[in-house]
Protein backbone atom coordinates (compact mmCIF):
# COMPACT_ATOMS: atom_id res chain seq x y z
CA UNK A 1 0.00 0.00 0.00
CA UNK A 2 1.41 3.19 -1.03
CA UNK A 3 0.22 6.12 2.17
CA UNK A 4 -0.13 10.07 1.55
CA UNK A 5 -1.98 12.34 4.25
CA UNK A 6 -3.58 15.62 3.56
CA UNK A 7 -3.20 17.85 6.50
CA UNK A 8 -6.46 20.42 5.90
CA UNK A 9 -5.46 23.70 8.02
CA UNK A 10 -8.42 25.71 9.24
CA UNK A 11 -8.64 28.20 6.42
CA UNK A 12 -9.55 25.51 3.94
CA UNK A 13 -5.76 24.81 2.86
CA UNK A 14 -4.11 21.38 2.50
CA UNK A 15 -0.56 20.35 3.15
CA UNK A 16 -0.06 17.27 1.11
CA UNK A 17 2.87 14.71 2.94
CA UNK A 18 4.03 11.31 1.21
CA UNK A 19 4.28 8.82 3.76
CA UNK A 20 7.60 6.44 3.66
CA UNK A 21 5.65 3.28 4.21
CA UNK A 22 8.63 1.05 3.20
CA UNK A 23 11.45 2.99 4.68
CA UNK A 24 10.21 3.72 8.11
CA UNK A 25 6.85 1.22 8.03
CA UNK A 26 6.40 1.39 12.01
CA UNK A 27 6.13 5.65 12.07
CA UNK A 28 4.27 5.45 8.78
CA UNK A 29 2.03 2.90 10.64
CA UNK A 30 1.89 4.67 13.87
CA UNK A 31 0.78 8.41 12.51
CA UNK A 32 -1.18 6.47 9.59
CA UNK A 33 -3.11 5.15 13.19
CA UNK A 34 -3.11 8.05 14.66
CA UNK A 35 -4.49 10.29 12.01
CA UNK A 36 -7.43 7.47 10.99
CA UNK A 37 -8.55 7.36 14.74
CA UNK A 38 -9.18 11.13 14.63
CA UNK A 39 -6.17 11.60 16.91
CA UNK A 40 -4.78 15.14 15.25
CA UNK A 41 -8.24 16.24 14.47
CA UNK A 42 -8.29 19.94 15.93
CA UNK A 43 -5.31 20.29 17.12
CA UNK A 44 -2.69 22.68 16.98
CA UNK A 45 0.56 23.52 15.06
CA UNK A 46 1.79 24.16 18.95
CA UNK A 47 5.77 24.49 18.07
CA UNK A 48 6.97 27.05 14.99
CA UNK A 49 10.65 28.07 14.49
CA UNK A 50 11.32 29.60 11.57
CA UNK A 51 13.78 28.38 9.15
CA UNK A 52 14.34 25.37 11.39
CA UNK A 53 10.38 23.30 12.06
CA UNK A 54 6.98 23.56 12.40
CA UNK A 55 5.80 20.67 14.97
CA UNK A 56 2.31 19.22 15.36
CA UNK A 57 1.16 16.62 17.16
CA UNK A 58 0.41 17.20 21.22
CA UNK A 59 -3.06 17.00 22.72
CA UNK A 60 -2.16 19.53 25.43
CA UNK A 61 -0.31 22.35 23.11
CA UNK A 62 2.45 22.62 25.68
CA UNK A 63 5.58 20.07 23.79
CA UNK A 64 4.99 17.78 26.34
CA UNK A 65 1.91 16.02 25.62
CA UNK A 66 1.85 12.26 23.96
CA UNK A 67 -0.80 9.23 22.60
CA UNK A 68 0.34 7.50 26.24
CA UNK A 69 2.56 5.26 24.68
CA UNK A 70 5.88 5.39 22.78
CA UNK A 71 7.45 4.30 20.06
CA UNK A 72 11.03 2.87 19.05
CA UNK A 73 13.16 4.51 16.48
CA UNK A 74 12.70 2.91 13.30
CA UNK A 75 16.24 1.15 12.87
CA UNK A 76 18.43 1.83 10.39
CA UNK A 77 19.76 -0.59 7.83
CA UNK A 78 21.96 -1.20 4.48
CA UNK A 79 19.68 1.22 1.78
CA UNK A 80 17.59 3.26 4.17
CA UNK A 81 20.12 5.46 6.00
CA UNK A 82 20.15 8.49 3.42
CA UNK A 83 16.64 7.94 2.50
CA UNK A 84 15.93 8.75 6.16
CA UNK A 85 18.09 11.55 6.88
CA UNK A 86 15.96 14.66 8.80
CA UNK A 87 18.07 16.91 6.40
CA UNK A 88 16.05 18.45 3.50
CA UNK A 89 13.31 20.60 3.85
CA UNK A 90 9.95 19.40 4.00
CA UNK A 91 11.11 15.56 5.58
CA UNK A 92 8.34 15.25 8.53
CA UNK A 93 9.72 13.26 11.33
CA UNK A 94 8.52 12.01 15.26
CA UNK A 95 9.37 14.46 17.60
CA UNK A 96 10.37 12.52 20.66
CA UNK A 97 11.75 13.29 24.44
CA UNK A 98 14.89 10.92 23.82
CA UNK A 99 15.95 7.96 22.05
CA UNK A 100 13.06 5.49 21.47
CA UNK A 101 10.41 7.91 22.46
CA UNK A 102 8.31 9.16 20.15
CA UNK A 103 4.59 9.30 20.29
CA UNK A 104 2.57 11.31 18.30
CA UNK A 105 4.14 14.71 18.04
CA UNK A 106 5.67 15.27 14.69
CA UNK A 107 7.84 17.82 12.92
CA UNK A 108 8.18 19.45 9.73
CA UNK A 109 11.61 20.59 8.60
CA UNK A 110 11.49 24.27 7.47
CA UNK A 111 15.12 24.54 7.09
CA UNK A 112 18.18 22.96 6.60
CA UNK A 113 19.53 21.41 9.81
CA UNK A 114 21.33 18.86 9.17
CA UNK A 115 22.87 18.33 12.43
CA UNK A 116 19.61 16.78 13.61
CA UNK A 117 20.82 13.61 11.68
CA UNK A 118 23.09 13.25 14.15
CA UNK A 119 20.29 12.70 16.74
CA UNK A 120 18.59 9.71 15.42
CA UNK A 121 15.56 11.22 13.79
CA UNK A 122 13.55 9.03 12.06
CA UNK A 123 11.85 10.64 8.86
CA UNK A 124 8.59 9.12 7.89
CA UNK A 125 7.48 11.41 4.93
CA UNK A 126 8.26 14.44 2.71
CA UNK A 127 5.49 17.78 2.16
CA UNK A 128 5.11 17.31 -1.51
CA UNK A 129 2.74 20.34 -1.67
CA UNK A 130 1.79 23.18 0.92
CA UNK A 131 4.91 24.03 2.41
CA UNK A 132 4.64 27.30 1.70
CA UNK A 133 1.61 27.60 3.89
CA UNK A 134 3.97 26.21 6.84
CA UNK A 135 5.83 29.35 6.54
CA UNK A 136 3.41 31.53 7.17
CA UNK A 137 2.75 29.97 10.26
CA UNK A 138 3.50 32.94 13.15
CA UNK A 139 6.63 31.38 15.30
CA UNK A 140 5.09 30.04 18.60
CA UNK A 141 7.13 28.74 21.24
CA UNK A 142 4.91 26.86 24.02
CA UNK A 143 7.15 27.14 26.74
CA UNK A 144 6.72 30.83 26.44
CA UNK A 145 5.45 32.46 29.35
CA UNK A 146 2.81 33.87 29.18
CA UNK A 147 2.19 31.37 26.58
CA UNK A 148 1.47 32.69 22.98
CA UNK A 149 -1.49 32.37 21.08
CA UNK A 150 -3.57 29.36 19.65
CA UNK A 151 -1.29 28.00 17.15
CA UNK A 152 -2.54 26.98 13.36
CA UNK A 153 -5.35 24.44 14.12
CA UNK A 154 -5.36 21.01 12.24
CA UNK A 155 -8.96 20.44 11.02
CA UNK A 156 -8.01 16.76 10.41
CA UNK A 157 -5.26 14.75 8.79
CA UNK A 158 -6.72 12.23 6.26
CA UNK A 159 -4.60 8.85 5.54
CA UNK A 160 -4.92 8.80 0.97
CA UNK A 161 -4.48 4.43 0.23
CA UNK A 162 -3.12 4.04 -3.39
Amino acid sequence: MNYSAEIELENGAIVVIDLYEELAPEHVNNFVFLAQEGFYDDLTFHRVVPGFVAQAGDPTATGTGSAGYTLHDEPLHAGNEDALSVTPIGVVSMARSGLGASSSQFFIKLGDQAHLDEQGFTAFGVVTSGLDLLYAFDSRDPANVPPPPAGARIVEIRIIEQ
